[in-house]
């Protein structure tokens, strides 16, 4: 099989996922906005492009007879999960219901609220080897960094966040406020938060369709 790892870097899904944004952005320019101050909307929405997102990353890592890119929703209780099965194709077209043999690649999580410090305690537990949570932050308390440092000092003190790979990437638009960009974070290897300044802005207000007067 494939090497996928050295594609599910923070950087690069970043990239493919925020360009896929502003793409269906472009596609539906009279109903994206609207479907972005719809939290149920929303996320059937976002869910769907990192389905895409997940799939496009790992397309090509199969191999032919024996593996299989899978996309689940909430498997784990988690939102979505990517994982290449290892099981021969002639147990495939069987139809069992489970698969005993598989690699778990990606592990997304989007949160509307601010609720995604359980979400990044949760994902602290799947041992993935690249965990992403999407959600938004109320920046008028302190800076995106410091809260997400915060709560990533805490969970490292308690030897949780330290259990597994160090591979994250966390994503925050500014809660309520649409006219700022969305910006992209992962951690070094001391667990510290760095910005990831690959892919493109997402502006939430750019979608708002143009009125021709």
């Amino acid at each position: 099989m494939g090497n996928a790892t050295n594609l599910l870097t923070p950087q690069k899904f970043w990239e493919v996922y925020s360009k896929k944004i502003n793409e269906a952005a472009q596609k539906d320019k009279s109903g994206f906005y609207e479907k972005y101050k719809n939290n149920p909307e929303w996320t059937k929405e976002i869910i769907e492009i990192a389905k895409q997102t997940i799939g496009q990353l790992l397309s090509g890592q199969e191999v032919k007879g024996e593996s299989e890119l899978r996309i689940d929703p909430e498997y784990f209780n988690v939102d979505l999960i990517g994982y290449i099965t290892q099981w021969p194709e002639n147990k495939r077209k069987e139809k069992l219901e489970k698969q005993h043999v598989w690699n778990l690649k990606v592990a997304y999580e989007h949160e509307n609220l601010e609720n995604w410090s359980y979400e990044l305690c949760k994902l602290c537990y799947i041992a993935a080897d690249l965990r992403v949570i999407h959600s938004y932050i109320n920046t008028k308390r302190k800076k995106m960094e410091d809260i997400l440092q915060g709560y990533v000092d805490e969970l490292k003190h308690k030897e949780i966040i330290t259990r597994t790979k160090n591979n994250w990437l966390f994503i925050f638009g500014t809660l309520g406020e649409h006219s700022k960009a969305h910006r992209a974070f992962t951690l070094d290897p001391e667990f510290k938060v760095i910005q990831v300044k690959d892919g493109e802005e997402v502006i939430p207000e750019n979608w708002k369709p143009t009125t021709n007067k």
